[in-house]
């Protein structure tokens, strides 16, 4: 009997052991990424969850709203390869969703998303920032600049040269921003033949496309006038839409300012006249209201502040 009950609490001895180690191992196991435990983790590339050192590289989100500003705060830092760890389950879907919100990303840079469930998800965002965006947040934010590539520099220093120029501080706001506008226009023209072939280069899309090759479509003309109104000190936004067509929906650029604590659309491209004419300017779209500007454009207007006031006229 007694050789019995030593056997007996030998085994009793190992089983506790093998189960404590096994608990060990869970508890381990959470501090790990979550491809190591996933059940899809073969697709997807380790590399893209780790920094060089093989370690994670992830920030942490306890709920949405922390998730929320992480994103935001590394979208304005010029992030490219954003990593966090949401202590909860959410979905490729949901996080384009959230990206997909102009009031905050604002802008049109590309963004693509992965992401790794478990008990938690491991989220990784890749973004592919505009050249204006740069510019955007590198002159708002100067320890930015750092991030611009010399072609970057080069517009930076163009569009900081330029406003010097055609800016004045005494100034009204509506003329800093027709002076703006007017030289947008009488030193460019838009991309007319390259965008009836469908062969728009993207340089063409780019502030370097509009002032230094004079040349470009809406969305470099929308980047840059935008840049223009920060320096200014003007409340500015890029809106994204499309226009109104018999054929299709063409997508568009414009922006929205704010002048004397009314909202109101500006569309430099639209006022670029198409052939282009050498020194003529139109005002069509100089300041619209919604209803105005709503007969030709359209856009999402719950993501941008109601132009409901006329006025503020050029002339």
């Amino acid at each position: 009997m007694k050789v019995i009950s030593v056997v007996a609490i030998i085994n009793g001895f190992f089983i506790v052991v093998f189960i404590i180690s096994i608990i060990f191992r869970i508890i381990g196991g959470l501090d790990k990424p979550s491809y190591q435990r996933g059940n899809n983790y073969k697709d997807f590339n380790d590399g893209d969850f780790k920094n060089k050192k093989g370690g994670t590289k992830f920030k942490s989100a306890e709920n949405i709203g922390a998730l929320k500003k992480l994103m935001v705060e590394s979208y304005y830092n010029l992030e490219e390869d954003i990593d966090i760890r949401a202590y909860f389950l959410i979905s490729v879907n949901e996080v384009m969703d959230i990206l997909g919100n102009k009031k905050v990303f604002i802008f049109n840079n590309s963004f693509s998303c992965t992401t790794l469930q478990s008990y938690i998800t491991d989220i990784n965002i890749k973004v592919t920032y505009t050249q204006g965006f740069r510019i955007f947040r590198a002159i708002l934010a100067p320890i930015l600049k750092d991030k611009l590539n010399p072609q970057d520099i080069e517009v930076y220093n163009k569009i900081k040269s330029i406003f010097n120029n055609i800016v004045k501080p005494e100034m009204t706001d509506l003329e800093k921003v027709r002076a703006v506008h007017d030289y947008l226009i009488l030193t460019s023209r838009y991309d007319e033949e390259n965008y009836k072939n469908n062969t728009i280069p993207e340089v063409s899309h780019t502030p370097y496309g509009l002032l230094f090759k004079n040349k470009a479509v809406c969305s470099a003309y929308a980047e840059v006038f935008m840049i223009f109104m920060t320096l200014a000190s003007i409340e500015c936004y890029y809106v994204v839409g499309n226009i109104k067509d018999t054929t299709n929906s063409m997508g568009h650029a414009w922006n929205i300012i704010r002048i004397k604590n009314h909202y109101y659309h500006i569309d430099v491209t639209f006022n670029n006249p198409v052939p282009d004419v050498i020194g003529r300017v139109k005002y069509d779209y100089f300041n619209l209201t919604d209803e105005k500007i709503g007969k030709t454009h359209i856009w999402n207007r719950n993501e941008y502040p109601a132009c409901i006031a006329s006025g503020a006229k050029v002339y």
